[in-house]
C-alpha cells in the first residue's frame, strides 16, 4: 500500500513537472479518493488515445491513479473491472507506436557525422556550423543536425507512449496482486489480452508485462 502511494505520488511530481505547471499537479492530487472511471469516460479515453498524440498521454496516467485509488477500496469486482479497462487503454496507446522507431537504441545528442566525406579534416562534437568553411560540409552537417533532432523528438515520443502503456500494465499487475481471488484477477487480465483486436506484438507486449517470463516460467509450488 505504502509503495503504490510512493509510486502515485513519485509520477504526479512527474506529471507536474512536465506539464509546467501548479495547475496540472493541483489537478492530480485533486482526484476523487473514491473515482471510477465510468463508462463514459472510458470511451472518452479510448477516442483521446486512438489518436495517438503526445500531449494526451497524461490523461491515461492521471486516470489511472484514479482508478487505483477505487479499486484499492473496492473487492474483487472492482479491481476486475479495472484491469480490463486499464489493459484496453494499454493496448489503444501501444496501437499508435510507430514501430520503425526503436525506444531501444541509446540517442546521442548530437547527430554522427564527422564531416571527411569531401577530403577534409573531421568534425569535433558540437562544432558551431557557421565555423564550417566548406559549403558542402557545411550544408550536410546542418542538414544531418535537423534530421537527427527530428528523430529524437520520435524516439521521446515512443518512449512516452511506452511509458504510459506500461504505467497502465504495472497497476494491473498490482490489481491482481491485491485481489483476494487472484487466479480470478489473473484469468480476468489473460481473458482480456486475448480479446484484444490489436496487433499480435501489442498481446505480447501486454502479457509480458503483465505477467513476466519468469514468472510464468517458476514451477508449481
Amino acid at each position: 500500500m505504502i509503495a503504490s502511494m510512493k509510486l502515485r505520488m513519485s509520477f504526479t511530481h512527474f506529471i507536474g513537472v512536465r506539464l509546467g505547471g501548479a495547475l496540472a499537479l493541483s489537478f492530480a492530487l485533486t482526484l476523487p479518493a473514491g473515482a471510477q472511471l465510468s463508462s463514459e469516460r472510458y470511451d472518452e479515453l479510448l477516442k483521446l488515445h486512438q489518436k495517438g498524440e503526445r500531449k494526451n498521454l497524461h490523461a491515461l496516467s492521471i486516470s489511472v491513479m484514479g482508478m487505483e485509488s477505487y479499486a484499492e477500496r473496492g473487492g474483487d469486482a472492482s479491481k476486475q473491472l479495472a484491469i480490463t479497462q486499464a489493459i484496453n487503454l494499454a493496448a489503444t496507446v501501444l496501437a499508435t507506436r510507430d514501430v520503425t522507431v526503436s525506444t531501444k537504441t541509446r540517442m546521442s545528442r548530437l547527430p554522427d557525422y564527422d564531416g571527411t566525406e569531401f577530403g577534409g579534416k573531421p568534425l569535433f562534437s558540437g562544432v558551431d556550423p557557421e565555423s564550417i568553411e566548406d559549403p558542402r560540409v557545411k550544408s550536410r552537417y546542418i542538414k544531418a543536425l535537423e534530421d537527427h533532432e527530428k528523430l529524437l523528438a520520435r524516439v521521446n515520443t515512443e518512449r512516452e507512449k511506452e511509458s504510459a502503456a506500461d504505467y497502465a500494465l504495472e497497476f494491473v499487475q498490482r490489481m491482481v496482486d491485491a485481489a483476494k481471488d487472484k487466479e480470478k484477477a489473473a484469468k480476468t487480465a489473460s481473458d482480456a489480452i486475448q480479446s484484444l483486436a490489436k496487433a499480435t506484438w501489442i498481446k505480447d507486449y501486454v502479457r509480458a508485462r503483465i505477467f513476466p517470463p519468469e514468472e510464468q516460467s517458476k514451477p508449481d509450488p
